[in-house]
């Protein structure tokens, strides 16, 4: 099940314009910009847990909210994902895999971590070529439309 975390709209502003920024040296068409990050967690887990999961372990209840299963749906937005490599060590899926246990789950089959960035005003290929060029680093990241 998926775990998507991003900041509250009220709290994001500066997410927000940095992201801009970052993507329009590249990309001046840019218009907006959000990240999430994501949790892909498996295990034997009900839906249930998977709530409680992104309330009370993943998640800043004062300045985040989550999603579970399908994400955000952002209008006129671009989703690209961005995970690391097959082989590569993923420290934050060990920290949440050990937080989760901490927090009285039981213990993961498999978890990894990532993140989402949504981008309004440019086009599939621009945008999944914005997240290569400004976040990703092509060694150790995979990057692809949601």
């Amino acid at each position: 099940m998926t775990i998507e975390v991003f900041t509250k709209d009220i709290f994001a502003e500066n997410e927000r314009k940095s992201l801009i920024k970052k993507i329009s040296h590249f990309y001046p068409n840019v218009k907006d910009a959000k990240e999430s990050k994501i949790y892909i967690v498996e295990g034997p887990y009900k839906k249930n847990d998977f709530f409680k999961m992104g309330k009370d372990v993943f998640c800043d209840f004062i300045s985040e909210d989550f999603a579970i299963s399908s994400g955000r749906k952002l209008k006129d937005f671009m989703a690209v994902e961005m995970f690391f490599k097959q082989g590569i060590t993923d420290v934050l899926a060990q920290s949440a895999a050990e937080a989760l246990i901490a927090a009285g789950f039981k213990k993961t089959k498999k978890i990894k971590t990532g993140k989402v960035f949504y981008i309004k005003g440019l086009k599939e290929s621009e945008a999944q070529n914005a997240v290569k060029e400004c976040f990703a680093n092509e060694l150790i990241h995979r990057v692809g439309i949601r």
